[in-house]
């Protein structure tokens, strides 16, 4: 029977079985490759305003490509559009994620990024449960070495304390009665002093996890 845990008021079906540690750079960035994530309303919103920053940042066939064509594509996941994909990498990939890297460069580096990609590994399952996106749990069928548990032998209750934050705001501006409405210009900000700390960390101070790099 799958563990639950209760983290930031969300509960997360396999935190405590799952096993997870972002490596990047020295994976190459490997989870922006034919990733395809959804964007909302509002993320979209943002990066329509801000592609005269963003452009410059771009592989050359991704600025081609954008020159012809929106940064969405018709493919839709959870009824939303997805970011399309040039030369199998994610359009606003160029040796790493562009939108971290200018959201950084202006003191935020999720400024810019849509939520799916900053709370990567953590996601909702079809009943809306959150859950470890690991092999072997909900049929996850993406190969990415990060996703299997016996790479790492690191709790992903230790090691994803900023996405544990921020799908806690995820929760309540899209999937809450509570949610801000789509066309706030509020978007989701993380406070690294906001990092979610393990349930039993031995003096119950936070640990400082690193964030996702891309």
């Amino acid at each position: 029977m799958t563990r639950r845990a209760i983290v930031a008021g969300l509960d997360i079906i396999n935190l405590d079985a799952a096993r997870y540690e972002c490596v990047y750079p020295e994976c190459g960035g490997i989870c922006c490759k034919h990733p395809r994530p959804a964007v909302e309303s509002d993320e979209q919103q943002n990066l329509a305003a801000s592609m005269d920053k963003i452009l410059p940042r771009l592989r050359p066939e991704a600025q081609d490509y954008l020159s012809r064509n929106p940064f969405t594509t018709l493919r839709k996941k959870d009824g939303l559009p997805t970011l399309a994909v040039v030369d199998h990498w994610c359009v606003f990939f160029n040796g790493g994620c562009t939108l971290h890297t200018l959201g950084a460069s202006e003191g935020d580096r999720w400024k810019y990024k849509p939520w799916r990609c900053i709370a990567f590994p953590l996601d909702r399952d079809q009943n809306g449960n959150w859950y470890v996106r690991q092999h072997g749990t909900n049929d996850e069928a993406w190969d990415l070495f990060c996703l299997n548990p016996a790479q790492s032998p690191k709790p992903a209750r230790d090691t994803l304390g900023p996405e544990m934050a921020i799908i806690a705001k995820v929760e309540e501006r899209y999937f809450s009665h509570k949610a801000v409405p789509a066309a706030s210009s509020t978007l989701l900000r993380f406070d690294p002093a906001e990092t979610v700390a393990p349930a039993n960390n031995g003096d119950g101070a936070p640990t400082k996890c690193p964030a996702a790099n891309i």
